[in-house]
């Protein structure tokens, strides 16, 4: 079976600039060559797996304070083909891949 991308958009803006950070399941993610920081402050994971699931949070902040929106990744994979399921819970969007 074929692995799938999938990418979470966050936009975030702010004066000044504010920094940014993903968290999964409560834990800061690290980058690396599994997940990466792209197109500004979208997560990309490379080739989804059954492990990835959970609550991802874009989380940014600056002087002014913090703001952050959350969704969950849900991963079913019924025999052989690779579904991918989101639950937005705030204006964090996902760019789901196509199958």
């Amino acid at each position: 079976m074929e692995k799938e991308d999938v990418e979470f958009e966050c936009a975030v803006y702010g004066k000044p600039e504010p920094l940014v950070h993903w968290v999964k399941n409560g834990d800061i993610i690290v980058q690396n060559d599994y997940l990466q920081v792209v197109n500004g402050y979208n997560l990309r994971i490379l080739g989804l797996m059954e492990i990835d699931a959970g609550i991802f949070q874009c989380i940014g902040s600056n002087a002014a304070g913090n703001i952050q929106a959350a969704a969950r990744l849900t991963i079913v994979q019924p025999g052989n083909i690779l579904s991918v399921k989101f639950t937005v819970y705030s204006d964090l969007h996902v760019l789901v891949p196509t199958f």
